[in-house]
């Protein structure tokens, strides 16, 4: 059996064998694959920032007070034990540290359960945890 020289996926015949096999070594990471994923990525995305909030009383404002009631929880903390903020204002420096910090987070933990066994749908395998920062990047 040949191995295609095309990078793009070739159509399997009705009955016909396929025989997919890993590449050896280390592969550059190649953005054209995913480019050429992108409506599935975007759609998965939206999929799940839909049932992130539609399970949920407050729904997608409870991305607007979750890091709100943060800064204010660390503001009175740190204020009250004496952290400078070297001049800036205290709710709006934490508030600028929180921000990044709840979207690795949330994007690491995300993607990791991405990738867990159980999973029906079957998708290429740099796509599966890239859909779900995708959709922690609108909601943090």
């Amino acid at each position: 059996m040949s191995e295609p020289t095309s990078s793009r996926p070739l159509a399997a015949t009705p009955g016909a064998l396929v025989v997919v096999k890993p590449s050896r070594g280390w592969q550059a990471f190649q953005l054209g694959e995913l480019w050429s994923y992108r409506e599935l990525f975007g759609t998965l995305a939206v999929r799940d920032i839909r049932v992130r909030y539609k399970q949920t009383v407050l729904g997608a404002a409870w991305a607007i007070l979750q890091p709100l009631a943060q800064m204010i929880v660390f503001t009175a903390f740190f204020a009250a034990h004496g952290f400078s903020t070297e001049g800036a204002p205290p709710s709006i420096f934490y508030f600028a540290g929180l921000l990044p910090w709840q979207f690795f987070a949330s994007s690491v933990s995300a993607a990791a359960n991405s990738l867990a066994p159980t999973r029906r749908t079957v998708l290429p395998h740099r796509e599966s945890p890239s859909h779900r920062v995708r959709a922690a990047t609108s909601s943090s």
